[in-house]
């Protein structure tokens, strides 16, 4: 390593740790809404996976010639002026976002455009783990909640099971079936586009497949999360109720996220497979 580029990640580290120490009480709320709140569980991992993507890439980091860009400068200092005005109405979605906007100003200001273009990636992920504004997230969430519904209540009904549908309720025999805010499928919604996003950059590479194979991942989302619901109205009518609202609820949970998760995966497998079959067609 020259020193011009020890130089230069001397001056990273320095306003790297002057950073850490403004954040520390933001990181701090984060790690907190990770841990409190299970639609965003999935937000400690993220900075590990975005630290582990920057590592993987270390050979190709080093042999980079780094050269300071002020518009790096003008970045950082938007980003400072989102946390301020954020801090000042005490709106948290814009201070957090403010975090990542700093971020990558330093590292553009200190190490230049080059560098950041092969850590543009792993950069841009780390936005998955800031919690959506409320008023978004309700916006979100109660279409979500009744479209699942809606969808169950109708393949219910094609099976020949009665009920009556009446908003994200579905009232059968023996059990009213309520579709909360947490079945929604936010929850297995955001954290498959998270990892998405992630297979579509290590294993897809190329930029059109990445983007399909995200615009795939939430109707494999309602269509998991609607598999939920309908196996809870078929335990709660061939079991029980306590059962469909106790131990079932709390598995099934994960297993549909599992299976949320495999069905990208093919998908991702599929996406390949045909981008590797146009590359041998244009050899």
């Amino acid at each position: 390593m020259s020193n011009t580029n020890k130089n230069k990640y001397i001056q990273l580290g320095i306003l790297l740790g002057v950073a850490i120490i403004i954040y520390i009480p933001i990181v701090l709320g984060l790690f907190e809404t990770w841990y409190t709140d299970a639609n965003y569980s999935h937000g400690f991992l993220i900075p590990v996976l975005s630290g582990y993507l920057i590592y993987d890439r270390r050979k190709a980091l080093s042999g980079i010639s780094l050269s300071s860009n002020y518009n790096g400068l003008i970045i950082l200092c938007s980003g400072l002026m989102l946390y301020i005005f954020g801090t000042a109405a005490s709106e948290y979605f814009s201070v957090r976002l403010s975090l990542i906007v700093v971020l990558t100003g330093i590292v553009i200001f200190i190490l230049g455009t080059r560098f950041f273009k092969n850590i543009w990636f792993p950069m841009t992920f780390l936005f998955f783990m800031v919690p959506l504004p409320y008023i978004i997230y309700y916006k979100i969430t109660f279409p979500l909640q009744l479209l699942s519904t809606q969808i169950a209540a109708t393949i219910l009904k094609s099976v020949g099971i009665p009920l009556i549908l009446q908003g994200n309720i579905i009232h059968l025999q023996n059990y009213s079936l309520e579709v909360v805010e947490a079945c929604s499928g936010l929850r297995s919604l955001m954290t498959l586009s998270a990892l998405s996003a992630a297979i579509a950059y290590v294993y897809l590479q190329r930029f059109l497949s990445g983007i399909l194979l995200i615009i795939l991942t939430p109707p494999i989302a309602i269509l998991a999360n609607t598999g939920r619901i309908i196996m809870s109205a078929i335990v709660a009518i061939a079991f029980s109720p306590n059962l469909a609202k106790g131990i079932f609820h709390d598995i099934s949970g994960l297993v549909i996220f599992l299976i949320g998760l495999i069905l990208v995966s093919l998908c991702a497998i599929i996406l390949k497979r045909i981008q590797i079959g146009k590359t041998n067609e244009e050899l």
